[in-house]
């Protein structure tokens, strides 16, 4: 266990290093310049009730959420392996603890992006519009707003969705140790984003609007009609149960790639 603690410790401060806050400034770059129109135009009074959940729906995302993630870390197990760098470690600490600090790593480090990200988007939102005036949608986040709360649903959207940039962060490590390349931690998430989203649409009969599984909620959404408790608890579940999978499949790949030299 201490060595597990050691080793996470260290992949921790090479994590969250300033390219965290050079990805979040990014995220919120993209964001804006997603609604850019109805944020300086005719919609700039509609608070950031409206204006955060509308910036979810711009094309912007998918580089804000599936790609800046990966950034800072996510490739750097595979940066290890091809210099040997890995085997040190896997010496000083054990394989298997070594892959699951290098997989709570990437997930810190996907979630930080989104997490900073999100609280100075929010913080540019409100230079701009009150805190809220009309609501979007109904997801039970956004309600809060409406019922006067700031605080509450501020940190349930940055929770929410720094889940996402931690479950992306793992992934884009996950798809560059299958693919041994460093770009593979980029395209990865994003390739599986759109399978899954296809595969989601066409089952969307059989699935409940409520559910985690539902196309969108599981990424850029907050379910509608279910508790903020709910949704925040589900989500974490989800991630939690979606990252643990790809790095208990990661542990005895890069075994047999230290292993094998």
């Amino acid at each position: 266990m201490m060595k597990l603690l050691h080793t996470l410790r260290n992949q921790l401060r090479i994590a969250l290093a300033p390219s965290v806050v050079v990805c979040a400034l990014a995220f919120v770059l993209f964001q804006f310049l997603g609604v850019a129109g109805p944020l300086l135009g005719e919609y700039a009074d509609s608070g950031v009730s409206y204006l955060l959940p509308l910036s979810m729906e711009s094309g912007t995302v998918f580089a804000s959420f599936l790609v800046l993630p990966t950034l800072p870390f996510a490739f750097s197990l595979v940066r290890d392996l091809d210099t040997h760098a890995a085997l040190y470690w896997t010496v000083r600490s054990g394989s298997w603890q070594y892959t699951l600090s290098k997989g709570i790593a990437a997930g810190v480090s996907g979630a930080s992006v989104i997490g900073l990200g999100m609280l100075l988007w929010i913080g540019v939102l409100r230079i701009f519009t009150p805190w809220s005036g009309s609501a979007l949608n109904s997801d039970p986040y956004t309600a809060l707003f409406m019922q006067g709360e700031v605080f509450l649903p501020v940190l349930l959207y940055v929770l929410h969705f720094a889940l996402t940039g931690a479950w992306v962060g793992v992934c884009g490590m996950f798809f560059s140790l299958l693919a041994n390349m460093k770009l593979a931690a980029f395209a990865g998430p994003l390739v599986l984003n759109l399978i899954l989203s296809r595969l989601l649409t066409r089952m969307r009969a059989y699935l409940d609007p409520k559910s985690v599984f539902f196309p969108g909620n599981w990424d850029f959404y907050v379910a509608n009609g279910v508790s903020a408790g709910r949704a925040l608890g589900e989500k974490t579940v989800f991630v939690v149960l979606f990252s643990a999978a790809m790095i208990a499949v990661m542990i005895p790949l890069v075994k047999r790639r230290v292993s094998n030299g």
